[in-house]
């Protein structure tokens, strides 16, 4: 693992913990202000992610997962508090960074490869993907792609989209897109994992 490798994969790990410590820390003043303990047990949880991500603990991605679907389902539940979509949105990226950087062992391009090189990181992600699926099953690999995929499109939705797309509510089109990009990403992963 040469240096730069080693200073990128920090760097990107670091931008997790920098998000997950600041929407921690914001979904706990907000859940005091509005006496919501649902919020403040969700960003504690986020904030433990941050913790095992600190360690290095591969469990950090799946709780920030958590967190973020805990404030999934709370939006969903009718709560009008703006904070949980930021909170599903801010949970999501930091858990999707750590699953593809600490489970998975992600390769990270400084831009000055050429296309050997890009040809065996990509070889040796699938191989990755290979082994957490032969360990995990397809279905943990695949059902933590759609989950987060969609804690990232309806938290999304909810802060910048309007209410109703193309005569289709915008939870209907978050849901509909998540299990478009899974079903790429099975295409994909499934050709290259048989290649190989």
């Amino acid at each position: 693992m040469t240096i730069h490798y080693r200073y990128r994969v920090r760097q990107s790990i670091n931008t997790s913990i920098f998000i997950g410590i600041a929407a921690g820390a914001f979904g706990i003043l907000s859940g005091i202000r509005k006496l919501d303990f649902i919020m403040i047990a969700c960003s504690l949880l986020g904030l433990l992610g941050v913790y095992l991500t600190v360690k290095r603990m591969k469990s950090g991605a799946f709780v920030f997962i958590a967190a973020s679907v805990i404030a999934v389902i709370m939006r969903f539940t009718g709560s009008l508090y703006m904070t949980y979509p930021v909170l599903g949105l801010c949970f999501s990226i930091a858990s999707m960074n750590n699953f593809s950087l600490i489970n998975l062992e992600s390769p990270v391009f400084n831009g000055n490869e050429d296309i050997s090189d890009i040809a065996n990181m990509q070889n040796i992600w699938f191989k990755k993907v290979n082994e957490f699926i032969s360990h995990y099953t397809v279905f943990a690999y695949y059902g933590y792609l759609l989950i987060i995929f969609a804690c990232l499109a309806l938290s999304g939705v909810w802060l910048f989209a309007p209410e109703v797309i193309g005569g289709h509510s915008r939870e209907y089109w978050a849901l509909f897109g998540s299990a478009v990009l899974v079903s790429v990403a099975g295409l994909i992963n499934e050709t290259m994992r048989r290649k190989l």
